[in-house]
């Protein structure tokens, strides 16, 4: 956190609702107010300020959306936004993050049936291929 000028301790204060879910969070250099949670308790809405030891604050707008299976599709944080799609199995088909896109390719285990590593195939983001071990 250097590098926004914050140093020593940080005491954080977190609040929860009556379902014992996080609706708050209050620090000297963070907090997170007017929380809304959609029916599976995931951050819908909300605003958080960021302070500095130079006295900056820089206040956001928080805003998400999720599929009927839970995935995050849409992300609005401040004037930044993300957007995200998934295949029919889940895996995410495209990400669009700052206005820039990248579409996502998947290479098949030996038998034909594992997904578990990703290739990226963008050619507005540089692509990287990521194996996993298995």
């Amino acid at each position: 956190m250097s590098g926004f000028g914050l140093s020593g301790d940080i005491t954080a204060i977190y609040g929860y609702n009556t379902d014992n879910q996080l609706n708050s969070i209050a620090s000297g250099y963070y907090d997170l107010a007017n929380v809304t949670l959609d029916g599976m308790g995931r951050i819908k809405t909300g605003a958080e300020s960021i302070y500095s030891n130079s006295g900056t604050t820089i206040a956001n707008s928080l805003s998400y959306s999720y599929d009927r299976r839970g995935s995050l599709t849409s992300a609005s944080i401040g004037s930044w936004n993300g957007g995200y799609s998934y295949k029919l199995d889940g895996n995410m088909d495209n990400r669009t993050e700052a206005g820039l896109s990248e579409d996502f390719g998947y290479d098949f285990d030996n038998d034909g049936t594992d997904e578990s590593n990703m290739l990226s195939k963008s050619p507005e983001i540089q692509s990287r291929g990521i194996r996993m071990a298995g």
